[in-house]
């Protein structure tokens, strides 16, 4: 009987794995927050999209839209972290051109709870595609 290495096999099996899970990831994460996103023009709720990086193992979801923080975080006196600007001040309303006084806006958060409410599916998720390649798992995540 002779050796016969099969790690190759194995690692491109294993990676394969990966990948499949971290697209099935994206779109489940997207599917999860996108009904979270406050509505006021839709473009946040429509600029909502994932990018697998496959040499960096992960997968990336995010909003193009430049104010996505503010509405996660809040903004001024209702900033989440306290460090938002106090006092008010004044801005232009792009639609109507009218000078509107704010103190700034309530925390609306929807990439995190749609995260958080998906914990369970994503580790389903990389048991299952482990399955598939005779891996039988069992998946936990630790805090950084």
């Amino acid at each position: 009987m002779s050796f016969h290495d099969n790690s190759k096999a194995c690692k491109k099996a294993i990676r394969r794995a990966q990948e499949k899970w971290l697209y099935a990831v994206g779109e489940l994460l997207v599917s999860a927050i996108r009904p979270l996103i406050p509505v006021d023009t839709s473009s946040l709720k429509t600029s909502l999209d994932y990018k697998v990086d496959i040499d960096k193992m992960e997968v990336i979801i995010g909003v193009g839209e430049h104010y996505a923080m503010y509405v996660e975080f809040g903004t001024g006196e209702y900033a989440e972290n306290g460090q938002g600007r106090k006092g008010g001040w004044m801005f232009k309303n792009y639609k109507t051109g009218d000078l509107i006084f704010t103190r700034g806006g309530h925390p609306k958060p929807y990439m995190r709870p749609g995260f958080r409410s998906q914990k369970q599916n994503v580790k389903a998720l990389l048991e299952k595609y482990l399955k598939e390649i005779g891996v039988e798992a069992s998946v936990s995540f630790k805090k950084k």
